[in-house]
C-alpha cells in the first residue's frame, strides 16, 4: 500500500510539471499571460495540497514547486507586476534549495540574479551567476544545467551592453551561443543573436548586425516549431 501511495504521489507531481510545461508553450504561442498565470496558480495549489510527504517525495514536490513559482514570477513580470519580483524569485530559490536538485537550484539562481539586476543590485546578482557557473562545472553532462549557464551568459551580455561594455557583451553572448548550440537550445540561440545584433548596430557594424538578425529569426522559428 505504501508503494502504491508513493507511486500515486509521484504521478501527481509529474502531472503538475507537465501542466507547467504545457502552459509555458501555449503562452509562447498566444501571449495570454493572464491565462498562463491562472494555470500556474492552479498547479501551485495542487502541489501545496500535498502534505506530510516522505522526504524523497517532498524534495521532488519542491523541485516542481520551485519551477512553478519561478514561472509565476515570470508571468507576473510580463503582466508588469515587478514590485515583489526579487522576493518572489528568492522564495522560489529557497524551495529549490530544499529540493536539493541542481537544475532547480540553477534555474532559480538565474531568475533571482536577473531580478536583482532589475533592482540595480549588480554585485549580488553576479554572486548568483557565479553559483550557476559552479553548478554547470560540477554537472558537465546535464544539458539543462548547461542551458541555464547559457542563459546566464545572455543576461550578463545584456548587462554589459547596458553598461556600454561592448566587447564584453559580445564575448558573453558568443560564449552563450556556443554552449546553446551544442544542446540545440534554439530559443536561447535566437535570444543571443537578437542581442548581438543590437550590440553590432550600436557599433555601426551593420553587416554583422544583419547576420545576427537573420539567425535570430531562423532560430526563433525553430524554437516555436520544435519547442526547444
Amino acid at each position: 500500500m505504501i508503494e502504491k501511495n508513493t507511486k500515486s504521489l509521484l504521478e501527481k507531481i509529474k502531472e503538475a510539471e507537465e501542466k507547467i510545461e504545457i502552459a509555458l508553450w501555449i503562452a509562447v504561442e498566444d501571449s495570454d499571460f493572464s491565462k498562463e498565470l491562472k494555470a500556474y496558480e492552479k498547479v501551485k495549489a495542487e502541489l501545496n495540497s500535498l502534505t506530510n510527504l516522505p522526504d524523497k517525495i517532498e524534495k521532488e514536490r519542491n523541485r516542481v514547486l520551485s519551477f512553478c513559482l519561478m514561472r509565476i514570477d515570470n508571468t507576473l513580470v510580463n503582466l508588469e507586476d515587478t514590485e515583489n519580483a526579487v522576493k518572489r524569485t528568492k522564495d522560489a530559490l529557497a524551495i529549490a534549495e530544499k529540493s536539493e536538485n541542481p537544475l532547480a537550484i540553477a534555474r532559480c539562481l538565474l531568475a533571482y540574479g536577473n531580478r536583482l539586476i532589475g533592482k540595480g543590485e549588480i554585485e549580488e546578482a553576479e554572486k548568483q551567476f557565479t553559483k550557476v557557473f559552479d553548478l554547470a562545472e560540477n554537472n558537465p553532462d546535464e544539458e539543462d544545467i548547461q542551458q541555464t549557464k547559457g542563459w546566464a551568459l545572455i543576461v550578463k551580455g545584456h548587462l554589459a551592453f547596458k553598461l556600454e561594455l561592448y566587447d564584453q557583451a559580445l564575448s558573453e553572448l558568443r560564449k552563450s551561443e556556443e554552449i546553446l548550440k551544442t544542446i540545440d537550445n534554439y530559443a536561447g540561440i535566437a535570444q543571443a543573436n537578437e542581442l548581438m545584433a543590437i550590440v553590432y548596430q550600436d557599433l555601426s557594424d551593420t553587416d554583422n548586425a544583419d547576420i545576427c538578425k537573420q539567425k535570430a529569426l531562423e532560430f526563433k522559428e525553430k524554437a516555436r516549431t520544435e519547442k526547444r
